[in-house]
């Protein structure tokens, strides 16, 4: 049986806080976006990295799939780093 993602964090010391803040890291470099998405898409993990974590995204798992405006590729994030992503771009810096 797989582990959840939220397990899987905590084995490797990451915490709530620490994520949220590479997200806002990740949001001012432009690796995330600040703006909603107007679709998402969810499936199970294709074995992809994360692109708030870094983490594998099992098969197991639900991945949010955003598409990327002006382009053919989308941000690939857990069901949990989705939820975090949702709220850290909400709140100014």
């Amino acid at each position: 049986m797989a582990l959840s993602h939220a397990l899987v964090r905590e084995e490797t010391h990451e915490s709530t806080a620490s994520l949220r803040l590479r997200i806002r890291q990740k949001l001012e470099a432009g690796c995330l976006l600040y703006e909603s998405a107007p679709r998402l898409f969810g499936a199970p993990g294709t074995g992809k990295e994360c692109d708030a974590c870094g983490l594998v995204l099992d098969p197991a798992q639900l991945v949010m799939a955003i598409p990327l405006p002006h382009d053919t590729t989308f941000v690939l994030l857990h069901g949990d780093c989705f939820v975090l992503w949702d709220d850290v771009r909400r709140k100014p810096t």
